[in-house]
């Protein structure tokens, strides 16, 4: 059986000071919490340096490791591979393989690309996609009534706090 969402009730403002006072409160939370996360920003920003620092040599050594074992197993390939049998060798300690990637395009200039083929009669290598324009429908949306799978929705109200927000001022640039 599935529960119920647990609802919370929460007390009114009871006046127009009242609510003025909460609004300062959420400013100040907001505040805090934005506090916060800079903090774990900085804290993350500065685990991710040392272990960048901390990662540096050793990748230095593994492109090196990595590099040594390609040459040897290149210049090696015939026995490795069994004269071509087989794509990979089993060290014990690990294995290394050859692999083909499949052919793939690369496009720079897309739209330039598009033209030429057009104007070289090969426009069966143009794709058209094809959309709906939703901001027509909104325009006109008595015409799509009864259309299967088109759904206006209304527009809705939402409630917006925005408390005062009081920046700092910059002591440098007014000492200057």
């Amino acid at each position: 059986m599935a529960r119920k969402p647990k609802t919370i009730a929460y007390e009114a403002a009871q006046s127009d000071e009242d609510a003025a006072h909460r609004v300062g409160l959420i400013g100040s939370y907001r505040r805090g919490l934005q506090s916060i996360e800079g903090d774990l920003s900085d804290a993350v920003a500065a685990l991710k340096a040392k272990a960048e620092q901390d990662a540096a040599p050793l990748r230095e050594k593994l492109v090196s490791e990595e590099a040594a074992v390609q040459a040897w197993c290149a210049a090696n390939r015939a026995r490795l591979t069994n004269g071509g049998k087989k794509k990979f060798h089993d060290f014990g300690s690990g294995i290394i393989k050859w692999r083909f990637n499949t052919a793939s395009v690369s496009l720079k200039g897309v739209a330039d690309v598009v033209e030429r083929l057009k104007k070289n009669g090969l426009r069966t290598f143009i794709r058209v996609s094809v959309t709906v324009d939703k901001e027509a429908i909104l325009k006109s949306p008595e015409k799509v009534k009864g259309i299967a799978g088109i759904t206006i929705v209304p527009p809705s109200e939402h409630f917006v706090i925005e408390p005062v927000e009081e920046k700092l001022s910059d002591q440098a640039s007014e000492a200057a």
